[in-house]
């Protein structure tokens, strides 16, 4: 089940479902409106299998990993929601839902660079201590960074 956090406008909802991309939205079909940050992560886990879209780039976070679903935080305009989530779910790699499960995924925008996806391991970890040791992610459990070129 792909969900979308209320934080993304109905417009972009619209537009995946006229692509015939089946999603739910936090506020509407599932959960309620106005769920605290605090129960999100909950709700995935008593869902299962669920790949999560939001605006809110606070989840990406490896501590927020776990094999019963997978956390994609969009850095990307309001109104360009719908087409990064149609190119993630179309990636080789992110295809299909078990590929996605446990893998928090930030998908980003640059106006340089090379557009790529990046495994990334030592990203946003809490606490002091060796970050490598902290964040060293087993291979059900990457984060995953996609960086994607924007034409000048």
């Amino acid at each position: 089940m792909n969900v979308l956090d209320e934080n993304i406008v109905e417009s972009q909802r619209q537009l995946l479902r006229s692509w015939r991309i089946r999603v739910r939205q936090i506020g509407h079909e599932v959960g309620r409106a106005g769920m605290p940050d605090e129960e999100i992560l909950p709700f995935l886990r008593r869902t299962g299998r669920v790949t999560f879209f939001t605006r809110d780039l606070r989840l990406f976070d490896a501590k927020n990993r776990s094999l019963d679903y997978c956390i994609v935080c969009l850095a990307v305009g309001q109104y360009e929601v719908a087409v990064f989530v149609r190119k993630l779910l179309r990636h080789p790699a992110l295809k299909t839902r078990a590929k996605r499960m446990g893998k928090i995924i930030r998908v980003t925008l640059r106006v340089s660079g090379s557009g790529r996806w990046v495994r990334t391991k030592n990203v946003n970890c809490v606490g002091g201590g060796n970050p490598r040791q902290q964040c060293a992610v087993a291979e059900n459990f990457t984060l995953w960074q996609m960086v994607v070129t924007q034409g000048r």
